[in-house]
Order: C-alpha cells, then structure tokens, then sequence
C-alpha cells in the first residue's frame, strides 16, 4: 500500500498528462514508471496501466510500453497466459541498434516463455539476450540473464551448464558491486555442486554465502543457507551436525512455510538417528503446512515410524495417504515435468545441429583452401 504523499502526487500529476491523451505526454510517464520500477513496481505497473489505448502510441512508444508492461507484471508476480506482449517489444528492438533495449526485450522473453514452461524456447530467448548484453555495461542484467539461464540448466538437468552461468552472473555482480546479487549466486554454486554430489565445494560456497548474508542481517537468506548445510550433513550422514544447523535456521522465526518444512526435517532426521519420540513430535508440529510435497512426505515418515512400532493398520493407513498424494503431485507437476524433458531435447538437438553446421563449415573452408 503506498504512503508516501509525494509519489501519490507524482502519479496522479502522470494520470492528469495521460489524460490530456496526446503521445508526447506518454513519453515522461514512460520513463517515470521505468524509474519507478525496480524499488515500486506496484506503482510502475499503475502508471503503466493509466495507458487506455496504447494501439494509439507511437511504434517505439508501444514497443516500450509493452516492454516496461511485461517487467511490472513479472515484478509483481503476474503470470502471463501469452508471449504476444513481449513479442511486440522484441520485433521492434530486434530491428534497432539499441543493444540495452534489445538485451532486455530478450531477457523479458525469456522470463515469460519460462512462466508458460516452455523451457527451451526460453533458453534460447537468454541467449540471444546474452549475445546482446555483452554490447553492454548493465552488468545486473547480465547478471540476471547468466541466474535465470543457470536457473533453467538446472531444471533440465544440464548441471555443469549452470554451474558455468552461475559463475559467470558472480562474476557480473562483482562488477555491478551487487552484494546482495553475490550472497545470492554463491548459494546458487554451491547448490549446484551439491547437485554434482561435490559436497566439499558445496559446503565452501555455501558457507560463503552465509558469511556475507550474516554480516549484512539478510536473515531470510541466512535461514536458506542454513537449511542447505543441513541437507548436506545429511547426505554425508552427519545427523547431529545437521540438525545443529536446522535448529540455527529457526532460532527466533514465527511459524511459516519455511518452518513447517523444518520440523519436517527435524522430524525426518530424528527418525533416521531411532530417536522416535522426537521424530513423532516434529512431524506432528509439521501436520499443519499447506504444502503438498510436505504432507505427502509426512505420511511416508509416519508408516515407517508405526511400521517400526508394530503397528501395521495405522502404518498402511499412513501409506495409503502417501500413494494418494504422491499421485495427486506427479498429476499436478506432470505438464512442468514433461517440459523439462522436452526442453533437455530440443536443447540437446540445438546443440547437435550447431555443431553439424560448425563442421560443416569447417570442411568448406578446407575444401577452399585445398
């Protein structure tokens, strides 16, 4: 909700001049909504909503509007239904030498096509956004664009590929003197190498990144770090020490999403180390998240708890429960799932048909010398 006086007194000047209604009172309005929108997005999508007939602007005034449109609604979590906004900006940047507008016509692209899981179309969007961005010295949108690449490589299982985008967005944000952007990818590294099974180089970056996160009180970041040290010690089956880490992770928090899925683990843990009681009681604080994945986990822990009791009727009633929302998840996420495969395909044949083309080249070039 906004209440500063004075930008509701700068917004409602901009409604008065786009009520005047001609195409050089837009342009101001256009560039006030663009400074408004990384610290007020709610009020850049605003501005930019007061537009009642943007067919009416100019070409580069639409293509802007359409441009700045598709950023606010992505900054507000707005999921798009259709690609034929952006697609506006794209064609008219894509014909102009502006290699900021078209990095970041690109970029919006790439982010709305990654919105309607189609993750290859998307990976291509970024890269053409990095081609272009490189022409430039945005080095947070080249941060951004290597993140959300990196992101999507991820998904699609191509781990070493994002592992590379991720050190090249660290890279960007040093040169951006972006420390939060930092703190964030050196989580984002040693979350891929965790993926890697590189647990050693995990736990390096992700202990980096919890030493920025901690000196500058960033404590959401800090209690995410803290729950991916734990899943390390896990993995490396150090239970004490990762439920060390789990406990630090909610050490003065309220009841949250987060938290639910801590004592998810807690509980998960404590069963693993036969100490059953404890188990019992965290997964039992656990009971009241909302998430699926969560509640269908929980079932799983409870019929091995009572299985190990000897109480077989509550262990298959708890199992029962399990199946039925681990169906209900693989039905939900199927459509995402399905993209990822597909989008692994399409990216692998890419790659092929690059460098049949490459080789292709490269005799002709031969045969010309010979």
């Amino acid at each position: 909700m906004m209440k500063d006086p004075k930008l509701i007194l700068n917004l409602l000047f901009f409604f008065c001049l786009v009520a005047c209604g001609d195409g050089t009172s837009v342009s101001p309005l256009l560039i006030e909504a663009e400074k408004y929108m990384n610290e007020r997005p709610d009020s850049a999508l605003l501005l930019l909503d007061s537009i009642a007939h943007p067919e009416n602007l100019s070409q580069e005034q639409n293509a802007l509007w359409c441009l700045l449109l598709t950023q606010a609604q992505d900054k507000n979590i707005i999921t798009p239904t259709s690609d034929s906004l952006i697609n506006v900006a794209v064609d008219y940047f894509e014909k102009t030498d502006n290699m900021e507008r078209k990095a970041q016509a690109y970029y919006c692209q790439g982010r709305v096509l990654t919105d309607m899981l189609l993750f290859d179309k998307a990976i291509v969007s970024y890269l053409k956004a990095e081609e272009m961005v490189l022409q430039t010295t945005d080095y947070n949108l080249q941060a951004r664009i290597y993140n959300h690449l990196g992101d999507l490589y991820d998904k699609t299982l191509f781990y070493k590929d994002a592992l590379s985008c991720y050190q090249k967005a660290y890279n960007s944000y040093k040169l951006a003197n972006n420390l939060l952007g930092v703190a964030f990818v050196l989580r984002d590294i040693g979350s891929s190498y965790e993926y890697q099974n590189q647990l050693d180089s995990a736990t390096y970056y992700l202990k980096k990144s919890l030493e920025i996160s901690d000196e500058n009180g960033w404590n959401d970041l800090s209690r995410s770090l803290l729950v991916c040290l734990g899943n390390i010690c896990e993995s490396q089956s150090s239970y004490s020490e990762a439920v060390e880490y789990l406990y630090k992770s909610m050490s003065g928090v309220e009841e949250d999403n987060l938290s639910y899925s801590l004592y998810y683990s807690l509980g998960y843990l404590y069963r693993q180390v036969g100490l059953s009681d404890s188990a019992f009681y965290y997964l039992n604080k656990a009971m009241d998240s909302s998430d699926l994945y969560i509640q269908c986990q929980l079932n799983r822990e409870f019929s091995v708890l009572f299985f190990e009791s000897k109480d077989y009727e509550t262990a298959f009633e708890y199992n029962e429960r399990y199946i039925l929302l681990r169906d209900s998840i693989e039905h939900i996420y199927q459509p995402e799932k399905l993209a990822e495969i597909e989008a692994r395909y399409n990216y692998e044949k890419l790659i092929n048909e690059k460098s049949q083309l490459a080789l292709k080249k490269k005799m002709q070039y031969c045969f010309f010398l010979f």
